[in-house]
């Protein structure tokens, strides 16, 4: 299905299941179809509604520079247009990172978050870095640093069906996309604003995560009061891809306290 924006572009997005309704936003360079294993084990009880981000997936090429902001009011005003009061927000590293947006600009829409693998800040010069490269070389000159950054040594040695279907991904994409997300990760930053979200939060990071490692979710854990925090052992930053049990076994009992409005 797509929302169709002000501007007339083009956001992709897909519902499956019953039920109070889960938010999947994923993470860059990736795309809803990428959320399946959480998609089946979450609808059995849930309505479940995977977004592509503009650029990425099968929503629209924005037509020049963005900001996560940008992201998050897509999220919100295609969650008005639905059949729900409001939701739970679940999202993985970019998608983490535009929840907790949407969360402190329009907490109506939002029942509860679940932030994985993310931040509540970025760093201007390491995305300002990686922008550059994407722009100058293609994503293929950033691709491998990524894969290494994204799984463990053991993911990647023992598991090259899951690691060369990502990179295929990756490698599909638009760089100039990528290198505009980068940039507007670099500018992200709600680190002084995420103390006045009031609904629960669960905050889930893999332990050997090196892009956002378990500090940072433990700093946003310590400004939402009353976050839970779990760690995925043996996890990089995509744990959700990597040890996709343990990820649905920590969110589904996170999912079973919350009340929907």
């Amino acid at each position: 299905m797509y929302f169709c924006k002000s501007d007339g572009a083009k956001l992709y997005y897909q519902i499956t299941g019953n039920g109070p309704p889960i938010v999947l936003l994923h993470p860059v360079g990736l795309c809803s179809e990428y959320w399946q294993i959480q998609e089946k084990a979450f609808s059995k009880k849930y309505t479940v509604i995977s977004i592509d981000f503009p650029g990425y997936g099968n929503s629209d090429k924005p037509d020049g520079p963005f900001t996560l902001e940008d992201f998050a009011s897509d999220v919100a005003n295609l969650l008005r247009g639905l059949d729900f009061k409001s939701f739970v927000l679940c999202g993985q590293s970019l998608g983490g990172m535009v929840a907790q947006i949407v969360a402190v600009k329009w907490p109506e829409l939002v029942a509860g978050l679940v932030l994985a693998n993310t931040t509540p800040y970025g760093d201007q010069e390491v995305m300002e870095k990686r922008a550059s490269i994407v722009e100058t070389g293609g994503i293929a000159a950033e691709v491998d640093d990524t894969l290494k950054r994204w799984f463990t040594e053991e993911t990647l040695r023992n598991n090259p069906s899951l690691v060369e279907r990502i990179r295929r991904r990756l490698l599909a994409n638009d760089p100039q996309v990528h290198g505009w997300t980068w940039r507007a990760i670099g500018n992200f930053n709600v680190l002084n604003e995420i103390h006045a979200v009031r609904v629960p939060c669960l905050v889930i990071v893999g332990d050997r995560d090196p892009s956002t490692p378990p500090h940072l979710s433990k700093e946003i854990a310590k400004r939402i009061s009353g976050a839970r925090y779990f760690e995925i052992p043996e996890a990089a930053h995509m744990a959700f891809l990597e040890k996709p049990d343990a990820f649905i076994s920590a969110v589904e009992p996170f999912l079973a306290d919350i009340q929907w409005t």
